[in-house]
C-alpha cells in the first residue's frame, strides 16, 4: 500500500537524519522546529494520535528514534501556509 503518509514519513526521516548530521558536525545540539501540513504525521510524532496502520508503524518508529536525540518541536501548519515544508531555528 502506498500513501501520501508514507511519503511524508520518508521526508521527515530524511530531514531528521540531516538534523542529526548537522548536530554532529557542529559538535553541539541545535533547537529545531519542524513544520508540516500532514495532520496525521505531526500529531503522531507529538503523541496525540496512535499509529494504527501497520505500514506506518516502522516509519513512525524510525522517526521517533531519530528525533529522540534532537531538540525538536513538531508543529502543524495549514497546507496553504506551508511554503517550505520545514523550518530550522
Amino acid at each position: 500500500m502506498r500513501s501520501n503518509n508514507i511519503a511524508e514519513y520518508h521526508g521527515l526521516i530524511f530531514l531528521l537524519q540531516h538534523l542529526r548530521d548537522l548536530d554532529r558536525e557542529r559538535g553541539s545540539k541545535g533547537a529545531y522546529l519542524v513544520c508540516g501540513d500532514s495532520q496525521l504525521v505531526i500529531r503522531q510524532m507529538r503523541g496525540e494520535y496512535r499509529v494504527r496502520t501497520p505500514h506506518l508503524a516502522p516509519l513512525h518508529a524510525e522517526a521517533l528514534r531519530l528525533s529522540s536525540d534532537l531538540d525538536v518541536e513538531f508543529r502543524e501548519v495549514p497546507r496553504e501556509k506551508n511554503r517550505a515544508g520545514f523550518l530550522l531555528e
